[in-house]
């Protein structure tokens, strides 16, 4: 299920290039947390909409819709595509970089 128009709460634009070298710009969002079906969603943007992400708790759909992201990102990296700020394209994002996007390495 989806919501149909979710409101975001947070955002973080990326640049992707691909190995045949063409770029797009992509944009990871996460929806406010919303009751639905006796649980709690979020809605979900890694470069598409994902079906909402659910969880028991507000907290939980909230948590494990970041997760995603976080890996759907890193599968971009080993897939061998290229990943970095909008601002900086000259500077590749690497997994220690996402580690800090997402707040992996806080207690490493």
């Amino acid at each position: 299920m989806r919501m149909p128009d979710p409101e975001f709460i947070a955002s973080h634009a990326l640049l992707r290039r691909g190995e045949s070298g063409e770029q797009a710009e992509i944009n990871i969002q996460i929806g406010r947390p919303y009751p639905a079906d006796g649980a709690w969603a979020c809605a979900l943007v890694v470069d598409e909409r994902y079906p909402d992400i659910y969880g028991d708790t507000s907290l939980q759909a909230l948590c494990l819709a970041v997760s995603l992201a976080s890996r759907r990102l890193r599968e971009m990296l080993k897939a061998g595509e290229i990943l970095s700020h909008p601002d900086s394209p000259e500077v590749r994002l690497d997994a220690e970089a996402l580690d800090a996007l997402f707040g992996s390495n806080l207690f490493k």
